[in-house]
């Protein structure tokens, strides 16, 4: 189409040029003339042209080669060319006009979706059934409930879970039927709040 549109440009331009140097034509009504370089200019230098040839039609009859039936297939070609031109144009900005839409879109739906995990696990805190309900997003990074840990290895050190006795400082914060000793150590559960 381009191509098609760049001939009627040379075929008019050298028309006129011709008329102008005979002087049926004003030098000045071909000022307006962009040149050949660019997809832009030459639609612009051949919407110039045509109209040049349609206003002064009376005076151009008979010394020129341009017919009216070319000047009608020149405009429609450049119809054609000037919408093509003016899709590719706005084809980036629509696409990244979407593309930001679906980014805003999909972050809110995390972050909604995110919401009702937080309140099934309220909810469902003690059953820890919210990877069941309403399972991650992400996959792959499933954290596991607390009734799936692993108890801690015991060693030779450590005494039987039944014992009173226990290694370290946790020794003072054995839990004895749901109770806490009094003089367990600080930072541990049962421990004076108000101690350093």
């Amino acid at each position: 189409m381009l191509a098609k549109v760049a001939a009627f440009r040379d075929n008019f331009a050298s028309d006129a040029h011709a008329l102008v140097q005979r002087g049926i034509l004003a030098p000045e009504s071909l000022a307006a003339l962009k040149g050949v370089t660019g997809h832009k200019n030459i639609a612009s230098d051949v919407l110039t042209l045509t109209t040049l040839f349609r206003t002064n039609w009376q005076r151009l009859t008979g010394r020129t080669c341009i017919t009216l039936a070319e000047l009608d297939e020149a405009d429609a070609a450049l119809d054609a060319l000037i919408t093509d031109l003016g899709l590719r144009e706005q084809t980036p900005m629509t696409k990244e006009a979407n593309a930001i839409e679906r980014q805003q879109a999909y972050t809110l739906f995390v972050n909604a979706y995110d919401q009702i995990r937080r309140a099934i696990s309220f909810l469902r805190w003690d059953q820890g059934d919210v990877d069941e309900i309403a399972p991650s997003l992400f996959g792959g990074k499933r954290r596991r409930a607390a009734t799936e840990a692993e108890p801690p290895a015991e060693s030779a050190t450590t005494p039987a879970a039944g014992s009173a006795a226990a290694a370290g400082p946790v020794a003072n914060a054995a839990v004895a039927g749901g109770t806490t000793v009094a003089n367990a150590a600080v930072g541990l559960p049962g421990s004076d709040p108000f101690s350093n």
